[in-house]
């Protein structure tokens, strides 16, 4: 599946915000009595993706040294 998304201008900071873009089962998240901190708890899958690893980035100036 490919999702894609329109933006009216340019948002440099646009790819880090979708990192708090969620999609959740509104199945589960009523077997739950609508309480996100439950559903935070026993969330219910969205497709095969397994998050294995995650890796800290660093921005660096122009010339800096790694």
């Amino acid at each position: 599946m490919t999702v894609e998304i329109t933006t009216r201008k340019v948002d440099s900071i646009f790819p880090y915000q979708m990192l708090w873009f969620l999609i959740s089962s509104p199945a589960q998240y009523e077997k739950l009595g609508k309480d996100w901190d439950k559903f935070a708890m026993a969330p219910s899958g969205t497709g095969p993706f397994k998050l294995d690893k995650v890796r800290a980035a660093r921005a660096r100036r122009a010339g800096e040294e790694r």
